[in-house]
């Protein structure tokens, strides 16, 4: 069975055992009186208690900060990522410039967002606020635009019905 310390935590033990192994040093054999050799014992004690304490200062110090680091870069994550599934199916694109695959479980689509290239399943809706993307879906029962110069195609079922387009060259069509 193997035991593993943390980063920090070994840092610690090391500066902790040079910090005693100083203080054995400077009361190691010497020609020294027994009052100086009992002023370096405690001068050395003490520097080995100024060393532990700042080494376990700097430990929490750096554990802190290295998870600070971590859950700022988790929410830098998701928030550059602009996409987001709601439990009711809604699956909002808000990031332009970018693919997109759709989650399973995605009901209604909106894309809020240009040049964006979309491909997923049998949906519901599609809502289109952007211009310039392409959407690839296997099926919709309905798609609105208000944006321009958008394509939706589908593979299979009837045409969806276009609830709205109050954009300028949109389409819908069956293939691709």
């Amino acid at each position: 069975m193997s035991i593993r310390k943390s980063p920090l935590a070994v840092l610690a033990s090391i500066s902790i055992a040079a910090a005693a192994g100083f203080a054995l040093s400077a009361c190691g054999s010497n020609n020294a009186t027994p009052a100086q050799d009992a002023a370096s014992s405690a001068a050395g004690a003490e520097a080995a208690g100024n060393a532990a304490s700042s080494a376990a200062g700097a430990a929490g110090n750096a554990a802190s900060s290295a998870a600070g680091a971590a859950g700022n870069a988790a929410s830098s994550a998701a928030d550059s990522a602009g996409n987001a599934l709601s439990g009711d199916g809604v699956y909002t694109i808000d990031e332009s410039n970018t693919t997109v695959a759709l989650p399973s479980g995605t009901k209604t689509v909106v894309v809020n967002a240009s040049n964006v290239d979309v491909t997923g399943g049998d949906v519901t809706e599609i809502k289109v606020n952007g211009s310039e993307n392409d959407i690839h879906v296997n099926s919709a029962q309905r798609v609105s635009f208000s944006g321009s110069d958008n394509e939706i195609y589908y593979v299979q079922g009837p045409a969806p019905q276009v609830a709205s387009d109050t954009g300028a060259e949109n389409t819908v069509e069956q293939g691709r």
